[in-house]
């Protein structure tokens, strides 16, 4: 039958057979059948939100943006083994990320 619809799908049956109250059977395999669901199927809408303005405005990169640390990562140094933190500067703008290493939290 090859999923064609339910009057097609009728039509075809009914050159071969007469089925008692054949167009509501088929209607029901149809909404039964997976494949028959997918072809029918309406896309979902998606809802967007406006973007901030700090987002569009055109300002250079790093104008707008976040700092915060990352991480306990342990360095070989002169001195034996020494605790360092990565800290991560984004900008809003450009989404662009630039790290540096920093030994200690303090700000």
């Amino acid at each position: 039958m090859k999923h064609k619809g339910s009057s097609t799908t009728l039509a075809d049956t009914r050159s071969h057979f007469w089925i008692p109250k054949g167009r509501q059977i088929v209607q029901k395999i149809i909404r039964r059948c997976l494949i028959c669901r997918s072809y029918s199927a309406k896309s979902a809408d998606q809802l967007t939100s406006q973007l901030p303005e700090d987002r569009i405005a055109q300002t250079p990169p790093f104008y707008t943006g976040g700092v915060d640390f990352a991480g306990l990562i342990y360095m070989k140094h002169l001195e034996g083994m020494q605790k360092s933190y990565f800290v991560l500067f984004t900008c809003a703008t450009t989404r662009a990320l630039h790290l540096e290493l920093a030994p200690t939290m303090i700000t």
